[in-house]
């Protein structure tokens, strides 16, 4: 962004910015974005939301977790799929989402012990 503005050609950044918004969006089917309005309309109401994930899906896990923060006022907060026999399985109850961020079979696991104890 710093270089077009500096080459004068801040418009024509503007513009491939929205380019790339269309392409993003023109890659998601109608169904799933049904689906993702569906899943915001029941989320929406929750007062807490838990995520978990392992390696790279705990970091998206964490950065999900600050999104719903800071866009829905929501307590939502993300763990290390592998610590959750450490006291963070407490938490978790019925009716309170856990979202899982499936990159590794190890998660599946922890996502069978999530499902069980809450029944999410």
């Amino acid at each position: 962004m710093l270089a077009y503005a500096v080459a004068g050609k801040y418009e024509e950044f503007l513009s491939k910015v929205k380019s790339l918004y269309l392409d993003v969006y023109n890659l998601t089917s109608r169904a799933m974005r049904e689906h993702v309005q569906k899943l915001a309309e029941k989320l929406y109401q929750m007062e807490h939301i838990y995520l978990i994930g392992r390696g790279l899906g705990y970091a998206t896990a964490l950065e999900a977790a600050l999104k719903i923060k800071e866009v829905s006022y929501i307590h939502a907060e993300a763990f290390a799929a592998g610590e959750l026999k450490h006291g963070h399985l407490a938490l978790i109850e019925k009716d309170v989402p856990v979202i899982v961020f499936m990159t590794d079979k190890k998660v599946l696991s922890n996502a069978n012990e999530v499902k069980t104890r809450g029944d999410s």
